[in-house]
């Protein structure tokens, strides 16, 4: 890893020792105290939160690099993984869930079969099949 490259460590956390009393006259004095501490961490929250969404779109640097003439073939392009993966990670956790369904016209065999999608849907299935 070469040393411009950041390591995202998820956001910081904005603590302060000052809390607002509620009263104007005392809160005029400490919020400007609280907001000069907390802004800078915010801020960096803010920059890492943009190369983020950046990478996430496939706006990277090596897009904005100019093209030189070069010995050797190179066809290594930039493909958008980290698009690729939030959106097939969110259609399986959050697209609408499997159903099983039946061919057959047999009434008992369709109640069996919206019976197991039933127990499928439920979030305790686990601990009733066990049984």
């Amino acid at each position: 890893m070469s040393e411009n490259q950041k390591i995202f460590t998820g956001r910081r956390e904005i603590f302060t020792d000052l809390l607002p009393t509620g009263d104007i006259s005392k809160d005029k004095k400490i919020l400007p105290i609280i907001l000069d501490k907390a802004l800078p961490v915010h801020q960096e929250n803010v920059d890492e939160i943009e190369v983020l969404y950046e990478y996430y779109y496939n706006k990277t640097d090596i897009r904005k690099k100019t093209k030189t003439q070069q010995k050797e073939i190179n066809n290594r392009t930039a493909i958008p993984y980290a698009n690729i993966a939030v959106n097939t990670i969110n259609s399986y956790c959050f697209s609408t869930p499997f159903t099983r369904s039946s061919r057959s016209s047999d009434e008992s065999v369709t109640n069996l079969v919206k019976m197991f999608n039933d127990a499928l849907d439920d979030d305790d299935y686990d601990s009733k099949t066990a049984e």
